[in-house]
């Protein structure tokens, strides 16, 4: 019979129970696909001369940049905790505050 503590230790647990593991493991697993699959497209835009390719291969490593600064941002999320999120809030809080103030003019 198996412990909890056993149960755990076992190679696949984290693709199994652990709910954000397997969301990011797949993320990143599809961010290396997207990624090799832009560079495929690139390389036969360039050989064949295809735009169609090229436009594609640019589409896709858009979709992989924004894929990768979501999982970058989770990563930072959980190695720094709500107290950098506090931070950021508060710093994007004064930046917006300080666009949204009109310029004074004759003064």
């Amino acid at each position: 019979m198996e412990t909890c503590t056993e149960e755990r230790r076992e190679p696949v647990y984290h693709l199994r129970e652990d709910y954000a593991f397997k969301t990011e493991a797949c993320a990143g697993v599809s961010l290396g696909i997207t990624g090799l699959f832009a560079l495929y497209n690139g390389y036969l835009g360039l050989t064949a001369g295809s735009i169609w390719h090229g436009s594609i291969c640019a589409f896709h490593l858009v979709l992989a940049a924004i894929r990768g600064m979501i999982l970058y941002t989770e990563w930072q999320n959980r190695r720094y905790g709500s107290r950098q999120r506090a931070v950021r809030r508060r710093g994007a809080g004064r930046l917006l505050a300080l666009c949204a103030q009109s310029p004074r003019r004759g003064a």
